[in-house]
């Protein structure tokens, strides 16, 4: 009987320690949950920075589109105004020497 009472005791020291470890297994579980919590909130976080980076690049590219369009219709502009200046030169020169004829 001495030897089963050893027994007894050795088998409940045994299943005291595998209790010890599932309630530290358990401890660890619990903060490996919170862990992919966190991971799961950070990884949402990153995903709206992102998108809000995307939307700014896209408005960005917008007025870069605009500010080009509007440089180009002012080139355009400038170009028809170098035009128009050359013909009122040309314009001067003709009456200039039109007027040039009447004198004495």
């Amino acid at each position: 009987t001495k030897e089963q009472t050893k027994s007894v005791e050795n088998t409940n020291k045994k299943f005291e320690g595998i209790s010890i470890a599932i309630d530290e297994m358990q401890e660890v579980v619990q903060t490996l949950n919170g862990s992919g919590k966190d991971m799961e909130s950070k990884k949402n976080e990153i995903i709206t920075v992102i998108d809000n980076l995307s939307a700014i690049s896209q408005e960005t590219a917008a007025g870069t589109e605009e500010t080009v369009a509007a440089v180009e219709e002012q080139t355009a502009s400038i170009s028809e105004l170098a035009n128009a200046s050359e013909s009122l030169a040309r314009l001067a020169e003709d009456m200039q020497a039109n007027i040039s004829r009447f004198r004495y």
